[in-house]
């Protein structure tokens, strides 16, 4: 799962809680979650994942250099990568539901944790 987005996104701030929750469930089963903060200052992206409690990895792109190889636009922007790097499945904005958020992985990769 990789997972572009921003301190200054309000609708970030809404995603967050479920990406840490579902990644908590998946957390043994070898799903690897990573986050990208996309042009945003260290600080304050460190602020958000203090203040949410994420726990899976994150980076930080303070130049915006990795979105575009996407095709990222805007954040938050969620894609399902498989184990050969084939992008099974993407969500624009904001994923807002864990119920959601664990359809788009099955659906992707296969049986949920």
């Amino acid at each position: 799962v990789l997972n572009f987005w921003a301190s200054w996104c309000g609708p970030c701030r809404l995603e967050a809680p479920v990406l840490e929750r579902v990644w908590r469930d998946y957390d043994a089963s070898g799903v690897v979650f990573v986050g990208v903060a996309h042009n945003d200052v260290p600080s304050r992206a460190q602020g958000f994942v203090d203040d949410y409690g994420i726990t899976f990895l994150n980076g930080l792109d303070t130049t915006g250099e990795i979105a575009p190889s996407y095709g990222v636009t805007a954040v938050p922007e969620t894609f399902i990568i498989d184990e050969e790097g084939i992008v099974r499945a993407y969500h624009r904005g904001a994923i807002v539901s864990d119920r959601v958020f664990v359809s788009m992985i099955t659906k992707a990769l296969g049986d949920p944790p």
